[in-house]
């Protein structure tokens, strides 16, 4: 209504002068208002109301960093942990360079007739089979028939190209009946891709992965693409962030049949170990192989071979 006044009768200043008021009294009563609130926000100091507004109000920080002793433990934790973890990757890796031959106990042919599935180590890059003993041993104590693949080699291939490996020899050995993969780091990722070309669950049901780098390892950002070295292009490709591990994320039909087992602290991995739309676990350990040898690890993939197994007959009913 006041724009209509003064666009009709803009030449009349009578007209003008009374919209201009209702202006200044508008404007007068929006200050009056905005005035009403106290200039500095009220704050209370042991319950009791400061009534003096002249003093500011105290700004509390959100966190504070404490002094470097109490920070010592936490450190110390920390330093013997990484020490741990990386104990038990050269144990576990001198171990797995002697010549071994694949306990009978291991191999297709022995089946020891278990209501389970057969569990199919798949080992991380730069590991073979024998990386994995502490759980396949664990496992067979558990009742599990345990199978390795030492035509894996030491996971040197690409992801694809091991996937394609893992399924021929799924199918040669097809009589057996669908698996479950326990992998670790980098078999995650072969597991996945397995089970991508696997959509009715016919060669495998599903995958516990152990610190599998699902989003990326923060450690491959680490190695030079341009070390003329063999294989460099496959650390590379492990970057978070690569066009292989975007196109793995995107594809996401088989994250609901993937059990994800991450530490709290994964110096290789970072914080990627976690798969949208999987049953995603977080041990308290700190370091990337540490958890293959904790038995609460071994429990929870006796527990998640279980659930996958009582999931596919749910679907199959």
């Amino acid at each position: 209504m006041l724009l209509s006044d003064a666009r009709l009768s803009f030449a009349d200043d009578e007209v003008i002068a009374q919209w201009q008021e209702r202006q200044r009294e508008e404007l007068a009563r929006w200050q009056e208002w905005l005035q009403s609130f106290p200039p500095q926000p009220v704050w209370r100091v042991r319950g009791r109301r400061r009534s003096d507004r002249k003093h500011p109000a105290r700004s509390v920080p959100l966190f504070t960093i404490p002094p470097w002793w109490r920070r010592l433990p936490g450190a110390l934790r920390f330093g013997v942990s990484i020490a741990a973890d990386s104990f038990v990757w050269d144990y576990l890796q001198a171990r797995s360079l002697r010549p071994r031959q694949v306990p009978g106990r291991f191999s297709p042919e022995d089946n020891n007739h278990s209501s389970l599935p057969t569990v199919v180590l798949i080992p991380g890059f730069l590991t073979n089979w024998q990386f994995m003993m502490p759980i396949a041993e664990t496992l067979t104590r558990l009742g599990l028939q345990v199978r390795v693949l030492p035509q894996l080699g030491f996971m040197l291939d690409s992801v694809e190209a091991l996937a394609e490996q893992v399924i021929d020899d799924l199918r040669v050995h097809a009589d057996t009946g669908p698996v479950v993969f326990v992998t670790h780091s980098k078999g995650g990722l072969v597991a996945k891709r397995v089970l991508l070309a696997d959509p009715e669950g016919e060669l495998a049901l599903g995958a516990v992965t152990i610190s599998a780098p699902f989003a990326g390892a923060r450690a491959a950002r680490l190695v030079s693409g341009t070390v003329p070295l063999p294989y460099v292009r496959e650390v590379v490709m492990l970057r978070p962030g690569t066009p292989a591990m975007l196109d793995l994320a995107r594809e996401t039909a088989a994250n609901s049949r993937i059990t994800t087992i991450s530490p709290i602290v994964d110096e290789i991995v970072g914080a990627g170990g976690a798969l949208p739309g999987a049953r995603n676990i977080a041990v308290s350990s700190i370091g990337h192989n540490l958890l293959l040898a904790d038995a609460r690890v071994h429990r929870i993939i006796v527990r998640e071979v279980r659930r996958l197994v009582r999931a596919d007959a749910a679907n199959e009913s």
